[in-house]
């Protein structure tokens, strides 16, 4: 700020306009820079497959970041989602206390966290599509390159890239021995193992073997005293250290060259973490009313604010008066403290700065959750693969990809992240994923071209929901009908898509320098669904329990969808040097949506016709 300010005023407009000009510049055309990565020791050409086909990144017409497996290595980049840390206009948001982690680019986000919902975002790994939500967030080794495309990409992807689209290379079989390995150590007992070994395996057969092993110790203490541990069930333990990882994998590719034209791949890898429940920590929050009761905001409690509640005038500002109670705002109370419903006249925190039930999170790296669990959460990735590609003309070649994937999670956490009983979040998730995509790429007197057909099948199981323990003041809320505490209020959704599409892009020589890109999709998708939400009794804090069903807040009910999609594509580029590339264009994606499922918080149920 001191600098600038000593910066003389002529200069200051000439930076403004010249800042100006190339804005203009940027927004009239986009200009593919060459983008180099350190292989080797030595600067090479990243080479994609945006479009289906080989190329150099300078020339694919699409906005878009690539960064190879040595230069992720020293960025120090070992999951999928910190690729977002180095590539401009890519996010990451997170649900679930961070459990749960989704790509954002250019705004185009999903931030509903069950797990049946798909992003519009979609993540691919080896050409192979990741419905679930959760499966997007894997620990990264043997890895080529990955790209990270922004705009719609559904015209050459088949799934839902309405708003880019983040796809990871693996390494392939060799047909010379190669070996390396990797291990480092770090604070916390940090240590990370990763190898890899490739080569030939005997006549037309070769083989590629990594594996990768990551595990450290949690990084927040939990300084609640034992005394203060609730669980429903008091052998459950509880109060532990949180943020850590145990993540385990291995990738196992065999490759047969079948002839100097044909080659078959398989591929067969699993991938497994367990970790914490969810590692993040309580802050005390005022809720904001207006003068009509309504709900305008939500603000960090200062150390000295005692009202559970703040109250705005008519001009909108604070009139420094707690929200009186029994006025229809719902204001939740400190008075519950010691468990069961809030005397009528309480407004104000039993602790200054507090949270409603008077806790005040310390600063620095620990927490004060009892619910806190260092080996709760777990998570599965199976996938299995089949390739194959055939060179039927010197400018013709057919690849046929199929794929099966299965997804298993687990996790739960802590809502509050306090020492109070409150409520506990749980979900359980099975989904089994099968492709089949079979193509056809052409390059014909300067004419390139793809075609093919796609295939998606999904099923998806999920429970979620949240637990309300004996403790909690919501345990015998009205909303489940005086049931018992503590209780489980699960949801039950059962999820199958199938979607068919057939697609083709055309690259036409117009002229010397200038050609027109012109693609197209056609979609048919089919969606079943159904729900169904109870109160059961809970036995367990940390399990999700349907035994013993209290009463029905949902019934069981199938819904269903099917649409007829497309996506699309016009462009047109021109080369005005070796390594320039300038277009303009319009992309169209699509995405065929879903279905809500609601928590039971206590907000009103959705009407029926609101549920798709």
């Amino acid at each position: 700020m001191r600098m600038a300010q000593c910066v003389p005023i002529a200069s200051r407009w000439r930076t403004v306009i010249a800042a100006v000009s190339v804005a203009v510049l940027a927004i009239t055309v986009w200009v593919s820079p060459p983008l180099r990565a350190q292989e080797a020791g030595a600067l090479q050409e990243v080479v994609v497959t945006a479009t289906k086909r080989e190329q150099a990144i300078q020339d694919v017409g699409i906005a878009m970041d690539a960064f190879g497996g040595v230069q992720l290595e020293d960025l120090n980049i070992h999951n999928s989602v910190d690729v977002a840390n180095v590539t401009p206009g890519v996010f990451v948001g997170g649900s679930i206390g961070g459990q749960t982690s989704l790509f954002t680019i250019r705004g185009v986000t999903q931030n509903d966290f069950t797990d049946s919902v798909e992003s519009p975002v979609a993540v691919y790994v080896d050409e192979a599509y990741i419905a679930m939500a959760q499966g997007q967030n894997f620990g990264l080794f043997d890895l080529d390159r990955v790209e990270v495309a922004k705009g719609p990409q559904g015209t050459l992807f088949g799934r839902n890239a309405t708003g880019g689209l983040v796809h990871y290379i693996t390494r392939q079989p060799t047909k010379e021995t190669d070996a390396y390995a990797d291990a480092s150590f770090a604070r916390f007992s940090d240590k990370r193992i990763e190898a890899a070994i490739s080569g030939p395996l005997g006549g037309i057969v070769s083989g590629r073997l990594a594996v990768m092993w990551n595990k450290s110790n949690p990084i927040l203490s939990n300084i609640l005293p034992a005394a203060q541990l609730q669980p429903t069930n008091p052998t459950a333990g509880g109060g532990q250290p949180e943020w850590n990882d145990d993540t385990a994998g291995f990738r196992s590719k065999l490759r047969f060259d079948l002839s100097d034209t044909q080659s078959l791949g398989a591929t067969i890898s699993y991938q497994r973490t367990k970790t914490s429940s969810a590692p993040y920590v309580s802050s005390a929050t005022v809720p904001v009313y207006d003068q009509q009761g309504r709900l305008v905001d939500t603000i960090n409690a200062t150390s000295t604010e005692t009202r559970q509640a703040i109250l705005l005038n008519a001009s909108g500002q604070d009139t420094g008066l707690a929200v009186p109670l029994g006025g229809g705002l719902g204001v939740l109370d400190g008075c519950f403290r010691g468990g069961g419903p809030p005397p009528p006249a309480c407004t104000y925190r039993p602790v200054a700065g507090g949270d409603s039930f008077g806790f005040v999170q310390p600063k620095g790296l620990v927490t004060g959750a009892d619910f806190a669990y260092s080996d709760i959460n777990r998570f599965d990735n199976y996938l299995g693969q089949l390739s194959y590609n055939w060179k039927i003309a010197d400018n013709v070649q057919l690849t046929v990809l199929s794929n099966y994937m299965k997804f298993k999670k687990f996790v739960a956490m802590d809502v509050d992240a306090a020492p109070e009983s409150q409520s506990i979040y749980h979900a359980r998730s099975d989904e089994k994923t099968f492709s089949d995509e079979v193509r056809l790429n052409g390059d014909w007197d300067k004419t390139k071209w793809v075609a093919g057909l796609y295939y998606l099948n999904i099923e998806n199981s999920t429970v979620n929901g949240l637990l309300f323990p004996a403790a909690s003041p919501f345990a015998t809320d009205p909303l489940i009908l005086g049931a018992p505490g503590p209780i489980d209020t699960p949801g039950f959704i059962s999820l199958h898509t199938i979607s068919s599409s057939v697609f083709g892009q055309v690259d036409w020589a117009l002229a010397d320098r200038w050609t027109l890109v012109t693609g197209a999709r056609a979609v048919k998708e089919r969606k079943r669904y159904s729900f169904f939400q109870g109160v059961y009794q809970n036995v367990d804090d940390r399990l999700i329990n349907t035994k013993t069903l209290y009463v029905p807040l949902f019934p069981f009910t199938p819904f269903s969808s099917d649409n007829t999609l497309w996506a699309g594509k016009l462009q047109l580029e021109f080369r005005p040097g070796k390594d320039q590339l300038a277009y303009v264009g319009i992309n169209r994606g699509s995405k065929a949506g879903g279905f809500n499922a609601q928590l039971a918080d206590g907000s009103p149920r959705l009407p029926l016709n609101q549920i798709p």
